[in-house]
């Protein structure tokens, strides 16, 4: 249910921006709008989402979450 889904989004995103402010939330965001951008890809080529899809969309998120915070701490922004 959608409910759920935007509940479980607020929530992550406010322990994202609690726990690294402003940077927090905007990867929160860039992550987010990727893996429904590949999300919304693999529905269109394969016409739907499985166990491996969901897999592979999780571990898309995290390689970009950890990408993105060792840009930012690399880069000197946080």
């Amino acid at each position: 249910r959608w409910v759920h889904v935007a509940v479980a989004a607020f929530i992550a995103l406010g322990a994202a921006g609690l726990i690294a402010g402003w940077s927090g939330i905007l990867i929160w965001l860039g992550v987010s709008g990727a893996v429904l951008l590949v999300g919304r890809w693999i529905v269109g080529r394969l016409g739907g989402l499985s166990g491996d899809t969901y897999g592979a969309l999780c571990e898309i998120m995290e390689s970009g979450v950890l990408v993105a915070f060792g840009l930012r701490i690399w880069s000197g922004i946080g």
